[in-house]
C-alpha cells in the first residue's frame, strides 16, 4: 500500500519530518512511502534574497510535486505543514484546495490521514493547526 506523504516546508524542518514519517511507513510490512511537496507560492525574489529559505530549498530539490494521481494511488495519506500563525500555510491549503474534484468523485473516502506539523516556537500554534488540517479530511471522506 502507498502512504502518500504530502507536505510543504519553507527551511526545510517539516521536510525533515516527512522523511521521518517515510521511515516509519517502511516499517510497516507491505506499506511503501512516496513524498511529495506542493508547489512554492513565495516569490523567488524572496527566496533570493534570504539564504535560510535558499538552503531550505536547495535541499528539498529532488521531491517531486504532488499530483491528483498521486491521491488516487495512495492507500493512506499523511499532511505535514510550518504553522502560519495557529494555521496551515498557504501552500498545503493551495493544494488541499484543488482537491474538490477528488471529493466529488468520493476517490478519498475510506482513506486513512494523518497530520503533523512544525512551529519555531513553544505555544506557536501547533495545536490549532492540527484542528485546522483535520477539518478539510473529514470532508474528503
Amino acid at each position: 500500500m502507498k502512504v502518500l506523504i504530502v507536505y510543504y516546508s519553507t527551511y526545510g524542518n517539516v521536510y525533515k519530518m516527512a522523511k521521518l514519517v517515510a521511515e516509519g511507513v517502511r516499517e510497516v510490512n507491505g506499506a511503501e512511502p512516496v513524498i511529495r511537496t506542493v508547489p512554492e507560492l513565495i516569490p523567488q525574489s524572496v527566496i533570493e534574497s534570504r539564504d535560510d529559505m535558499k538552503a531550505g530549498r536547495q535541499m528539498q530539490k529532488d521531491i517531486p510535486l504532488v499530483t491528483l494521481d498521486d491521491f488516487k494511488e495512495a492507500g493512506a495519506i499523511a499532511f505535514g505543514t510550518p504553522t502560519r500563525f495557529g494555521n496551515v500555510s498557504a501552500q498545503l491549503k493551495n493544494q488541499i484546495d484543488q482537491l474538490t474534484s477528488l471529493w466529488f468523485e468520493g476517490k478519498l473516502e475510506g482513506k486513512p490521514a494523518g497530520v503533523f506539523v512544525s512551529t519555531a516556537s513553544l505555544h506557536g500554534g501547533q495545536e490549532t493547526t492540527i484542528h485546522t488540517l483535520m477539518a478539510p479530511l473529514l470532508h474528503l471522506g
